[in-house]
């Protein structure tokens, strides 16, 4: 600032999940969890977006989680944490449409990074029953996504598919099927 110089474009992709039962998770760690995917990226939202809109340009991209559309049992708290992205995204998009800042969040699937061996998800059937893309895909998508200014981006056929058909699923059928989805196999 001091500097005159300001973000134009704020990435917030910093995150982690958890997998397993709920109960088996320390509470800290699950307190960390919210801590950075939604305490941090509330925070940096709240600290850049006034600047962008004072400046009538820039844009927040929010990397949230197809998960974030649904119940995940056996990652409960990471995909209550990416519905609260994407819901935050959805509403700040609305209130400042025409304001010159674009706001966003890609919604990816699972992405070949290390990201399900930390979580300690890498029995999952999930993973064995869908084409899992190459981050650079998946940035390439998100990115033209971004660019003609799409509030959520689904990148991926089966990932825009999954959010699509989420809705027409009767939840009371939804959870147990992400359920056996999620769950690990040994």
């Amino acid at each position: 600032e001091a500097a005159g110089l300001y973000p134009d474009y704020l990435v917030n992709n910093a995150g982690f999940g958890l997998n397993g039962h709920f109960t088996d998770h320390e509470a800290v760690r699950i307190g960390q969890l919210i801590e950075l995917n939604m305490g941090t990226l509330t925070g940096l939202i709240r600290r850049y977006l006034p600047d962008m809109l004072a400046r009538a340009r820039g844009g927040i991209l929010n990397i949230a989680s197809v998960g974030g559309l649904f119940p995940g049992p056996y990652t409960a708290a990471y995909y209550a944490s990416k519905a609260y992205v994407v819901s935050l995204t959805e509403a700040l998009a609305y209130e400042n449409a025409g304001r010159g800042v674009r706001i966003s969040a890609a919604l990816p699937g699972p992405v070949a990074t290390r990201f399900h061996e930390k979580m300690g998800a890498t029995n999952g059937i999930y993973l064995q029953l869908q084409t899992v893309p190459r981050a650079e895909t998946v940035a390439r998508v998100t990115y033209s996504g971004f660019r003609g200014r799409r509030t959520l981006i689904t990148p991926g056929i089966m990932t825009t598919f999954n959010a699509i058909a989420v809705r027409f699923i009767p939840h009371f059928l939804l959870v147990p099927f992400i359920g056996w989805f999620l769950k690990q196999r040994y």
